[in-house]
């Protein structure tokens, strides 16, 4: 019943596609966030050699231009005339705090376009959540007092707490709409269909905004950089990920949600 009345909450099924395509900062927001932005501009400073590489996958700027995208700016200004180990940049939180400030107005117009759920849709999706939760365990914990001697009291919460994982899979207020996750399945596969038609030439900058680092685990021009994030490079991508104890996979997923 709380995954129909999620459903019930996701307006964007009889909505239509962008006509005009994204930009690769845009696309890679939806994809993952903020995370998904840095590895962008951090590509497109390597690749416009405003930063390098250096070893034990060290970045170093080598640039004295500062670049013209706001946040390859603020990623450029970051390192400055420091060394920064890739971990840095998703653990630094001033760096986030700058980044979230430019990603709004993005997030804006992804909601505009109903390819991510509006702040008042995650509202009502978490109230949703919470009354399904506290329906599951007050229904588990009034079993008490009808359990067979045959089963016990631990049992009972093994099952509340597999239920409860199950349901959070089920509900988790993906921040990404049906539509949004619709255009991104069908921009991967039309990348991906590209990738084996090698004659066609593909922005590696869009690649990376689309498919993200993994993207480039095929390409040896830019294993350097594939390395380096390759360890720290998993990828939101819009989709819940059910893994882990104690439920710290969802705090950690959904840090600014809850």
């Amino acid at each position: 019943m709380g995954w129909l009345l999620v459903l019930e909450l996701d307006n964007s099924a009889y909505r239509s596609l962008p006509s005009a395509p994204l930009t690769p900062f845009e696309i890679a927001a939806l994809r993952d966030g903020r995370r998904g932005i840095i590895h962008t501009a951090l590509f497109s400073l390597w690749q416009h050699q405003g930063i390098t590489i250096l070893r034990e996958a060290k970045i170093k700027v080598i640039s004295l231009e500062s670049p013209q995208d706001q946040f390859e700016q603020i990623i450029f200004n970051f390192i400055g005339q420091k060394t920064r180990r890739p971990r840095e940049f998703f653990e630094n939180t001033f760096l986030h705090l700058q980044l979230d400030k430019a990603i709004e107005p993005v997030n804006r117009k992804l909601e505009q376009w109903y390819l991510r759920k509006t702040p008042s849709q995650l509202r009502q999706v978490k109230q949703v959540l919470w009354v399904t939760l506290l329906t599951i365990w007050v229904v588990g914990v009034s079993k008490l007092v009808f359990l067979p001697p045959n089963i016990t009291v631990i049992f009972l919460v093994i099952f509340l707490n597999m239920v409860t994982l199950m349901t959070i899979c089920w509900i988790l207020p993906l921040k990404n709409t049906r539509l949004g996750q619709q255009y991104l399945q069908e921009l991967t596969q039309h990348y991906k269909q590209l990738q084996v038609q090698q004659s066609i030439h593909l922005d590696p900058i869009e690649l990376i905004a689309i498919l993200g680092v993994v993207g480039l685990s095929d390409l040896e021009a830019f294993s350097p950089f594939q390395e380096a994030f390759a360890g720290i490079a998993s990828a939101g991508n819009g989709s819940s990920e059910c893994s882990g104890d104690n439920y710290g996979w969802l705090l950690r997923r959904n840090n600014n949600w809850w």
